[in-house]
């Protein structure tokens, strides 16, 4: 069974299966989203996104995947060319 919890009025949700928790983070071009580093993975849905941790900048296109290792400092999620973008967070 999949339970969807919203999370804000613009769409982005949370989806639970088993273990694994997905969550989709919907960003309009002039938005960024701090996320706490907790060995999860970020995965491009659409778009082409921008993902900063630890001094390094990475250019994500839709599929591309990052692992967040756990770390101290929060990762920056944003859009790389003033478009939308839409980010999927995995934990497991």
């Amino acid at each position: 069974m999949t339970t969807y919890q919203q999370t804000t009025r613009i769409g982005k949700f949370a989806e639970f299966v088993g273990a694994t928790h997905r969550q989709t983070i919907p960003l309009e071009a002039n938005e960024v989203h701090s996320l706490r580093r907790n060995g999860q993975h970020i995965r491009v849905i659409a778009g082409i996104g921008w993902l900063t941790f630890d001094g390094q900048d990475y250019i994500l296109q839709p599929g591309e995947q990052a692992l967040l290792g756990e770390g101290q400092m929060s990762a920056v999620l944003g859009s790389a060319n003033y478009d939308p973008v839409i980010f999927e967070v995995i934990r497991s």
